[in-house]
Parts: structure tokens; C-alpha cells; sequence
């Protein structure tokens, strides 16, 4: 719910969820993710898509960030990464 109420104020670039069921509840239900392209891995386990047309982002990363990957620094390295890559 967060998530569509961010979409309805702002256009982000990009999105980083954290938590497998998390992150699919965030594209599913709250951006409407329909299809994505896989993009590749930001580090190892994180894999990034490109959102599809049908969803509230169309054509906006989408960085899936399992609960159970990474060191404390690594959900931060991977928004830097992702924001220098816009």
C-alpha cells in the first residue's frame, strides 16, 4: 500500500525491495507488475528487472533484495549503485 502511494505522488526511477515475499507483494499488488525483463544481478543474489508496460512504472528498475542475502552494508551499496546507474 506504501509502495502505490509513492507511485500516485511520484515517478521514481527506480525501486529496491527487501524480502523475497516482499518483494513480490510490492511489484504484484502495489505496482501491478505484470512482466518484467531480467536485467542481471546488482550483486551476487540480487537480481534488477526492468518493469513492464502495464505496471504503475513502466520501463523503472526493480531490484529484488532477498531477506537472506548480503552483509550490513550491502543493501546500501546496491541503492548507490542503482541511483549512479540512472
Amino acid at each position: 500500500a506504501v509502495a502505490a502511494r509513492v507511485v500516485e505522488r511520484a515517478t521514481p526511477a527506480f525501486v529496491v525491495a527487501k524480502g523475497g515475499i516482499t518483494s513480490n507483494d510490492v511489484a504484484v499488488k502495489s505496482l501491478g507488475v505484470r512482466r518484467a525483463d531480467v536485467l542481471g544481478q546488482v550483486v551476487a543474489g540480487v537480481p534488477a528487472w526492468r518493469l513492464g508496460r502495464e505496471s504503475r512504472l513502466p520501463g523503472a528498475s526493480y531490484v529484488v533484495f532477498p531477506g537472506n542475502v548480503g552483509d550490513a552494508d550491502d543493501l546500501a551499496n546496491v541503492v548507490e549503485t542503482v541511483a549512479g546507474a540512472r
